[in-house]
C-alpha cells in the first residue's frame, strides 16, 4: 500500500519518516522534485519503496525528455505517468483568469480527434522511453469520461495506445465522480490498467465530466472498496496509492492514518 503526493518541498526526510511510521510502504512521487537523488537516498533511508513518479507541466515534463530521463533514473523509478492532458495546439482561453480555469474550459472543448492525436503522442513518447527501461502511464480525470459517439475519451486512449508503450493508472475518485462504476472498465480493458489511485468520492456527488469531485476520508464515501480493491488486484494491479482532492476538513497526516487504517482492514467481498 501506499500513498501519493506527499509535501517534500516543506519538510521531505519528515514527512517520510512519518509515511512510514504510519505503516505505508511506498509512495510515488513527482518526477519534478528538485533534488531526485537526494530524494532517492532519503526514500532509502527511510525504507520506503519508489518505482512510480507523475510529471505533468513543471521543468522535467515529456517535453523535456533528456531531462525526464535523468531524473526518472535518479530516483530509480520503473513508471512515469503524465499526471493530465496537455492543451491541443491553438486553444486559448475565453477567460484567462486562473490557470485551473482555463485548464476546465480546455477539457470541455476536446473533441475525439483531440483523443486520437493525443494517443499518437502517447505512443511516441512511450516508444521513447520504453527504450530508456521506462513505462509511461497516462492518469485519468473525469473528462475524459466525455463521450463522443460509442466510445468516451478514456476509451479513445486505451483503443489507440499501444499496450507495449503504454499503461495506464485509474483513478477510481475520478471515474467514480464521473458516474461509471470503475470495475466494468477494467474488466473491458484487462491489463491496460496496472497502478491505482485509491480516492473517495462523497454520497450524494453529481456525476459529471467537468472536472467537479467532492472529497471524502477513505472509506466515508459511496465506493465499495473491497468489491473494488478485489477486481483490481484480479486483473493484476499491484501498485495502489492514496491520495486525497482538497478540501482537506482533518489534518493531512490524520487523513492518510485513518486512511491506512481503514485499507489495513478490507476484505474481498
Amino acid at each position: 500500500m501506499g500513498v501519493m503526493g506527499p509535501d517534500f518541498l516543506a519538510a521531505p526526510l519528515e514527512t517520510l519518516q512519518q509515511i512510514r511510521a504510519i505503516g505505508y510502504r511506498s509512495v510515488e512521487v513527482s518526477v519534478a522534485t528538485p533534488d531526485p537523488a537526494l530524494l532517492r537516498k532519503q526514500l532509502d533511508d527511510v525504507g520506503l519503496a519508489c518505482t512510480s513518479g507523475m510529471v505533468g507541466g513543471g521543468p522535467v515534463n515529456l517535453s523535456t525528455p533528456d531531462a525526464l530521463i535523468k531524473a526518472a533514473h535518479s530516483l530509480r523509478l520503473t513508471d512515469v505517468v503524465l499526471s493530465a492532458l496537455s492543451p491541443p495546439g491553438g486553444f486559448k482561453p475565453t477567460k484567462a483568469t486562473d490557470i485551473i480555469g482555463a485548464y476546465v474550459e480546455m477539457t470541455t472543448t476536446l473533441t475525439a480527434d483531440d483523443y486520437l492525436k493525443t494517443a499518437e503522442q502517447l505512443n511516441r513518447q512511450g516508444q521513447a522511453l520504453a527504450r530508456e527501461g521506462l513505462r509511461l502511464g497516462y492518469h485519468n480525470h473525469n473528462f475524459e469520461l466525455r463521450r463522443f459517439g460509442d466510445l468516451s475519451g478514456l476509451e479513445i486512449l486505451l483503443q489507440n495506445t499501444d499496450p507495449s508503450a503504454v499503461s495506464f493508472e485509474m483513478d477510481v475518485g475520478w471515474i467514480t465522480a464521473g458516474g461509471l462504476d470503475p470495475i466494468p472498465l477494467l474488466d473491458a480493458h484487462p491489463g491496460r490498467f496496472t497502478q491505482m489511485h485509491v480516492k473517495e468520492v462523497a454520497r450524494g456527488t453529481a456525476p459529471n465530466t467537468v472536472l467537479n469531485i467532492v472529497a471524502a476520508p477513505i472509506g466515508m464515501g459511496q465506493i465499495d472498496w473491497p468489491r473494488v480493491l478485489s477486481a483490481a488486484r484480479a486483473h493484476g494491479i499491484k501498485h495502489f496509492y492514496v491520495e486525497q482532492d482538497p478540501p482537506f476538513t482533518i489534518p493531512r497526516s490524520q487523513m492518510i492514518t485513518e486512511a491506512f487504517g481503514y485499507l489495513s482492514r478490507v476484505r474481498a467481498p
